[in-house]
């Protein structure tokens, strides 16, 4: 009663080990390559190629959070530079501007800088806006971590 169910059960599974890897090559070669993108667009060209703040030059301001780390923000009429001077790093560490003061919260109006550097490396900035608040976002803890205020000179 049992043998023809289990004859059918052998051939089946026979089957399958012989198709199913010979399907699964097929499929592998006849997938299309992944896009590679070489080049940042022109527009993102544009956005991160901005030359850097001479040292001592710009107005300087001070970034601090209650548990010790310390940004300066260095900014002239088109440009702003963060760097870390103390404390610990924060994970994905992004600055944005914004027109107003979002409070704990990031505004919705705010635009991404880019990436912080972590350790003492500075990284300039097209300054989007005359005047504006300057946000220190930490994606990982999802939480603004500092700002402050940036006035035209």
């Amino acid at each position: 009663m049992n043998a023809p169910l289990r004859r059918r059960h052998a051939a089946l599974v026979t089957t399958l080990a012989l198709a199913l890897p010979v399907a699964f090559a097929a499929a592998i070669a006849k997938r299309e390559a992944a896009p590679v993108q070489l080049e940042l667009p022109l527009e993102a060209q544009r956005a991160s190629a901005v030359e850097a703040l001479a040292p001592g030059a710009g107005t300087e301001l001070t970034l601090e959070t209650s548990s010790g780390q310390r940004w300066r923000a260095r900014h002239d009429a088109t440009r702003i530079a963060i760097a870390q001077v103390a404390g610990a790093e924060l994970p994905d560490l992004l600055a944005y501007w914004s027109a107003r003061n979002g409070g704990d919260e990031l505004a919705p109006d705010a635009v991404l800088l880019g990436p912080v550097n972590g350790g003492s490396s500075e990284r300039t900035y097209a300054r989007p806006g005359a005047g504006g608040v300057l946000v220190l976002f930490s994606l990982a803890h999802g939480e603004v971590v500092a700002q402050t205020n940036v006035e035209t000179r």
